[in-house]
C-alpha cells in the first residue's frame, strides 16, 4: 500500500469570477474530460467499470495525463464569459515516477519526461430552476514527451519469451496528441440532488495513430435517478464502452506471427454494464451489478467474461 498526496493546490477566482486560476499539485482528470454532474454526483461514476467511471480512458492510456489518486505539479486557467460557457487550458508535469510504489509523497521533479498541455471548451444548458439539463464539451491535448511508437506495446500482451528484444521497434515520436468529445442530456425529470430524472450520455476519444494504444474509444449510457415508488434516491444504470486497439499494433503482431513468434492479435474490446444503486441510508449505499466483456484485451482467443460486482459507499 502506498499513501499518496492526492491534491494540494491554491485556487483564486478573478474578474468577478469570470476567471479561475489554480496552481499546485493537481489531478488533471478532475478538470479536463471530467464527468458531468447530475443529482449531486458524477454521472459516469454511476458505473463500476473503469472503462466508464473516470476520465477519458484512451487519453489516460495514451498520454501523460495523471489520474486519481496521484497528482502532479501544474496550473489551470478557466475563462467563463457567462454561466453556460467556459474555456480552459493548463500545463501539467508528466512524471511516470509519481505512480510508482512508494512515491506517493514524492514532490520532486526527477523523472519528468515532458509537459501535458490540455484544452477544453464547453456549453451547458439549464432549466428554469437553474439546474443543469445538458452539456457539450470538446477537448484536446498535446504531450511534449518523447514516446515510443505503439508497436513497442506488444509486450503488454505477449509473454517475455515470445518476443525477442531485437524484434521490438526503437522508433520514438517527439510529442503526441489526442482529442475527446462529450455530450450528455437530461431527458426526463430534474437533475437536482433530491429529484427524479433520467439522463443519457455519450463520449468519444481519439488517440495519436503513431503512439496511442487505443486509437478510438466510445462510451454511452443511460442513468435513472429515482426508480421504484418510495426509492427516490436509488439509481438504475446501463452503459456500454468500445475500445479499438491501434491498427499499427495489430499489423506488427501479424508480422511477428508470420516471422514465427507466437503473439496474440488484438482488435477491439467491448464491455456492457447494468447495475442498481441502493441508497439504504443517507450515509450508506450499495451498487450490485453485472458486466459482460467481449474479447478481453481485444483478443478473440480469450473467452468472453461475465462479471458480477458489488460496490459499497460509506459517507462520513
Amino acid at each position: 500500500m502506498t499513501p499518496r498526496l492526492t491534491e494540494a493546490s491554491y485556487e483564486q477566482p478573478l474578474a468577478n469570477k469570470k476567471l479561475n486560476l489554480e496552481l499546485g499539485r493537481l489531478i488533471t482528470g478532475n478538470d479536463f474530460g471530467a464527468s458531468p454532474t447530475y443529482w449531486g454526483g458524477a454521472l459516469y461514476c454511476s458505473y463500476q467499470a473503469n472503462a466508464i467511471c473516470g476520465p477519458p480512458l484512451a487519453v489516460t492510456l495514451a498520454s501523460g495525463e495523471d489520474a486519481y489518486p496521484q497528482s502532479v505539479w501544474g496550473g489551470r486557467l478557466e475563462v467563463s464569459p457567462n454561466p453556460n460557457l467556459y474555456i480552459e487550458t493548463g500545463a501539467y508535469q508528466v512524471s511516470p515516477n509519481y505512480g510508482a510504489r512508494g512515491n506517493g509523497f514524492d514532490l520532486g521533479f526527477g523523472g519528468t519526461t515532458g509537459t501535458y498541455l490540455p484544452f477544453e471548451t464547453g456549453l451547458s444548458s439549464t432549466g428554469s430552476d437553474g439546474v443543469s439539463t445538458g452539456n457539450l464539451r470538446v477537448g484536446a491535448y498535446y504531450d511534449t514527451s518523447n514516446v515510443s511508437d505503439v508497436e513497442s506495446q506488444v509486450a503488454r500482451f505477449a509473454t517475455p519469451a515470445s518476443v525477442l528484444p531485437a524484434t521490438l521497434p526503437a522508433q520514438f515520436e517527439r510529442g503526441h496528441y489526442g482529442y475527446w468529445v462529450q455530450a450528455d442530456h437530461l431527458i426526463a425529470g430534474c437533475a437536482a440532488p433530491n429529484a427524479r430524472g433520467i439522463a443519457i450520455y455519450a463520449a468519444f476519444n481519439y488517440g495519436d495513430p503513431q503512439t496511442a494504444l487505443l486509437r478510438a474509444f466510445l462510451g454511452a449510457g443511460i442513468v435513472q435517478h429515482g426508480t421504484l415508488p418510495g426509492r427516490a434516491y436509488d439509481t438504475m444504470s446501463f452503459g456500454y464502452a468500445y475500445g479499438n486497439i491501434n491498427a499499427n499494433l495489430r499489423a506488427f503482431e501479424t508480422s511477428l506471427n508470420a516471422a514465427g513468434f507466437s503473439v496474440p492479435i488484438n482488435t477491439q474490446e467491448q464491455i456492457g454494464e447494468a447495475n442498481y444503486g441502493l441508497q439504504l441510508r443517507p450515509w450508506l449505499s450499495l451498487r450490485p451489478g453485472i458486466q459482460y466483456v467481449w474479447r478481453p484485451s481485444g483478443n478473440a482467443a480469450i473467452r468472453n467474461a461475465l462479471i458480477v460486482d458489488l460496490s459499497t459507499t460509506i459517507t462520513f
